[in-house]
């Protein structure tokens, strides 16, 4: 496998099951076999095989390859069922504690997380790492000072070699003595090539808290510099990818809602990362009868079994050949199968995936009763708001240059053009600036739109039980406020090569949203 030789490693599989028909790892093999290969449906198979061998017998890291594979290939329920196989009672369990939190949080389950980082601490697992992963869970409830008390428990008490709990602190409101921390250890060496981008996007936030725009400018060029060299982005192929995409979408027929049949309906929040998807989130989160369930990665999983192919991020060229023969229905069953259980039986879930507007068409052919909400906001913003956050490996990797920021936004807004054209009416784009400014009469608005009762607006109702895992968490626990509107001009006079780039985009923005 590792050589490429896809066909034999697959025989010597099937020679292995025929003489160990239990053998779960070779089932996993199997799996990566079949997804390095492109077939998406079989990768899933195999994976569901090895579940469905696993019993109460198997030891922790077993069940924890298992669900780690289960949840890369979009099976996030299956991925959980496995998990509560392992007993948190039994102590052959405890050296396993930590892993076993990381996974239940990475698949949203951070009671569990909690309680397993609990059993960490008492017997003194992984300290530094279960302190920094408590530390993420309390910032994403909005514990702000639960989250720094433990992330720098994690660095000075437990000495954590990593930069990410720096990166979180960042997060948690701004300190002078963190930012000559920050300074020191970018002189150090202590941190690999690859970390050193993040150590200074930490001071970045940390500069730019205290309006230290000069210095923080200086941070975030080096940041971007750094991790511009490590990720794949090409203008001109995007562009084709986009081109091919529409055309391959042009005579898509969008249906008319009809009858619900299905216990929980969609309501999908799209847009560029950094647009206000996150607040609309928390708004209608304080509606009982809507489950929300943050950045879901279902519909990107779904187009790939459906379509039997893994494709890039969000596409590749050769998946778009495919889109003409997708089963529409059977992606729309698939997704809320796949989807449905998070609503915990509400009539309503929000999958608030920005990147999901690469789908958007595909997802009303697929679900004509679904609601898309498009967050839209001013494009110097928005794209100031992306180049200066860091995103994880692979993940928005235009997001490093103005130029290419701009490039981005241009294909965002033509593709939403497109969707928009295909199916009039079915979108709902909502302004940021709006939002913010006057949100009862934009929730209102989007209540209508959704089918959802109308219920007036009140900062209080914003549930305060909401748990978010996005680059928004900390200003989500604010008041809504208007402070964030033009804060691009803070850096304006660095900013020249995206003002240039976007000015005709800036200028229709303002004519069609704000005039």
């Amino acid at each position: 496998m590792s050589q490429g030789a896809f066909d034999i490693a697959q025989f010597e599989c099937a020679r292995c099951l025929l003489d160990d028909p239990a053998n779960i790892e070779v089932r996993l093999i199997m799996s990566s076999l079949y997804y390095r290969s492109g077939k998406y449906q079989s990768a899933v198979h195999y994976a569901l095989q090895a579940q469905a061998l696993l019993s109460k017998s198997n030891m922790w890291h077993e069940v924890l390859v298992v669900s780690a594979r289960l949840a890369h290939l979009g099976e996030d329920h299956a991925a959980l069922d496995c998990l509560n196989l392992i007993s948190i009672d039994n102590e052959i369990n405890i050296p396993g504690a930590y892993e076993m939190a990381k996974q239940f949080q990475l698949l949203d389950d951070y009671r569990r997380a909690l309680d397993w980082l609990a059993l960490a601490e008492k017997h003194h697992v992984n300290m530094a790492q279960t302190a920094e992963l408590r530390g993420m869970i309390y910032m994403f409830y909005g514990d702000l000072a639960g989250s720094e008390k433990e992330l720098e428990k994690s660095i000075v008490e437990y000495k954590n070699p990593s930069v990410s709990p720096h990166l979180l602190l960042s997060m948690c409101g701004n300190a002078e003595a963190r930012i000559e921390r920050l300074k020191k250890l970018t002189l150090d060496n202590q941190f690999l090539p690859h970390d050193l981008p993040y150590l200074y996007y930490a001071l970045f936030k940390e500069l730019d808290g205290f309006g230290h725009t000069e210095q923080a400018w200086q941070a975030l060029s080096q940041a971007s510099d750094l991790r511009r060299k490590e990720v794949f982005y090409s203008s001109d192929l995007e562009n084709m990818t986009y081109e091919e995409l529409i055309n391959a979408t042009e005579h898509l027929e969008i249906g008319e809602d009809r009858v619900a049949d299905v216990k929980s309906s969609p309501i999908f929040i799209i847009g560029m990362p950094r647009s206000g998807t996150s607040l609309l989130e928390s708004m209608l989160a304080g509606d009982s009868s809507v489950a929300a369930c943050g950045e879901l990665k279902v519909m990107r999983s779904q187009i790939q079994f459906v379509l039997n192919k893994t494709m890039g991020n969000p596409f590749d060229r050769e998946i778009l050949k495919s889109i003409p023969s997708l089963d529409y229905d059977q992606l729309g069953r698939r997704y809320l199968e796949k989807a449905g259980w998070r609503a915990s039986q509400k009539p309503f879930f929000i999958d608030k995936n920005p990147s999901n507007f690469n789908y958007a068409g595909m997802i009303l052919k697929a679900m004509p009763n679904a609601r898309i909400i498009n967050l839209v906001r001013y494009p110097m913003d928005v794209c100031f708001s992306n180049l200066k956050e860091v995103f994880g490996p692979q993940y928005y990797t235009y997001s490093y240059t103005q130029e290419e920021c701009a490039n981005h936004y241009r294909n965002y807004r033509r593709l939403m053009t497109h969707w928009h054209n295909i199916a009039p009416g079915k979108i709902l784009d909502v302004a940021y600036e709006n939002l913010v400014s006057q949100p009862a009469a934009e929730l209102k608005k989007i209540q209508e739109y959704c089918g959802l009762e109308n219920r007036p607006y009140q900062e209080k109702s914003r549930n305060s039980d909401f748990r978010s895992n996005s680059a928004s968490t900390v200003q989500l626990r604010e008041k809504i406020h208007t402070r964030n509107l033009n804060g691009w001009q803070r850096y304006q006079k660095y900013l020249a090569a995206l003002e240039d780039s976007l000015k005709q985009d800036c200028e229709d923005y303002t004519a069609h949203y704000l005039g």
